[in-house]
């Protein structure tokens, strides 16, 4: 699957408006649909809101592990984050205004990381102090948004395609695992028929042996070859 910054661009101009990513080349995405399996009620969605809600699970836990750092130059991190968040994700999540401008959203930043951060459990005066970028800041060059904007886009698309590449290569994984459970079962009631019906019988004896070589043989198959 093709991951790039304009392509994440425009799905995050479009989460409010999922329809219009039914067709985008992520909507079938491995991260999109391992997110229908862990929350099957989503299966009811079209398949640019479950896009959606993917990318606004994957934006909170791309989200720094730390409070923003304080000192005299602002955290760039939190900085790309707050951005991110003001400009697409909180009027997603939470119906916020969408922001006209990036320079409105840089005003909103604080805001939405407290949004995004504690979603409708806001912390007190303290709490909410610890995650205060911009507070007192008045002014910000034009070109520092835009940096925090484009290198917000690259990191978090970087994010993305090591989840996409991971659940990718969990998949056979899974489904050799799945294989392997039905083998187990199926070995269970073999056992259990052999018993009940071919301990009696030299002849349905012999048969439940030769089953149990093709039973061997179909799990043989459910193994990752070395």
């Amino acid at each position: 699957m093709e991951l790039t910054v304009d392509l994440l661009k425009i799905a995050l101009e479009n989460l409010r408006n999922p329809q219009a990513l039914d067709s985008h080349p992520w909507a079938e995405s491995a991260l999109a649909r391992d997110y229908a399996r862990r929350h099957p009620e989503s299966q009811s969605l079209r398949a640019g809101a479950r896009l959606a809600a993917a990318l606004n699970e994957a934006f909170n836990e791309w989200r720094p592990a730390r409070p923003p750092r304080r000192g005299k130059r602002l955290d760039t991190r939190w900085g790309e984050f707050g951005l991110l968040a003001a400009y697409y994700f909180a009027p997603f999540a939470f119906g916020s205004p969408a922001p006209r401008s990036l320079r409105e959203a840089w005003e909103r930043i604080d805001a939405a990381i407290l949004q995004v951060v504690f979603d409708a459990n806001l912390p007190d005066e303290s709490g909410r102090a610890a995650y205060q970028l911009i507070s007192g800041e008045t002014f910000a060059a034009n070109s520092t948004i835009s940096d925090w904007h484009r290198k917000g886009l690259e990191h978090f698309l970087a994010f993305l395609t090591g989840r996409e590449n991971h659940i990718a290569s969990q998949a056979p994984r899974q489904k050799i695992a799945a294989r392997e459970l039905g083998c187990i079962g199926a070995w269970r009631w073999f056992w259990f028929f052999c018993w009940r019906w071919g301990h009696s019988s030299a002849r349905k004896l012999a048969a439940c042996w030769a089953w149990r070589a093709r039973f061997r043989r179909i799990c043989r198959r459910s193994r990752p070859s070395d």
